[in-house]
């Protein structure tokens, strides 16, 4: 049985400053992938508030008309 703690020390630990040193270079498309999700979450966020705001002014029309028909 392979104890952990000796496992974790026969490799290196990667920081985020080795990963931050990585080329871009290599990984073309890695920053526009990353921007395009970005994007996407932020759009996902802007169409449900979108959505609440029709729902909302849905509702409001819908007890306008209760409250004409009550």
């Amino acid at each position: 049985m392979i104890n952990r703690d000796n496992r974790a020390s026969m490799y290196p630990a990667v920081t985020a400053q080795d990963i931050l040193q990585i080329p871009v270079v290599l990984f073309p498309d890695i920053e526009s992938k990353i921007q395009t999700k970005v994007y996407h979450s932020h759009q996902a966020f802007f169409d449900a508030i979108e959505l609440l705001e029709q729902a909302k002014e849905l509702i409001e029309k819908m007890i306008k008309a209760g409250d004409a028909h009550g």
